[in-house]
């Protein structure tokens, strides 16, 4: 159902944000076909802090959070795994790790730049 809306919204020109922890093949080809600029915005955080705010989650319960922390300690979610997405027009990495505000002067730099 997203994508098809996603589909819909790039097709008619609309500028939108689809906010997802893995952008699917799905997804990014829909988007692709529609003509669509895309801006991937990869957020990293130090591994310490991943660690810490997954054990925390997964403390809470969650089975994707158990499954994501168990990811994690097996050395399954490195930030060198990363690989951006063919097709996309940009990437931006936002590093998290700070508890304050990430500084996202380089993301609204690309959409700019993507909108010219």
């Amino acid at each position: 159902m997203m994508v098809n809306a996603a589909r819909l919204l790039a097709s008619s020109g609309v500028s939108f944000v689809v906010e997802s922890s893995v952008l699917s093949h799905t997804m990014l080809d829909a988007l692709l076909a529609s003509d669509a600029r895309v801006l991937a915005v990869h957020v990293v955080a130090h591994e310490s802090v991943i660690d810490e705010r997954l054990r925390a989650r997964a403390a809470e319960g969650g089975a994707t959070d158990r499954q994501l922390a168990s990811q994690f300690q097996r050395g399954e979610m490195k930030r060198s795994i990363f690989d951006p997405p063919g097709g996309v027009d940009a990437v931006v990495e936002v590093d998290t790790s700070d508890d304050g505000d990430p500084d996202i002067e380089p993301v609204e730099a690309a959409v700019v730049a993507l909108m010219r």
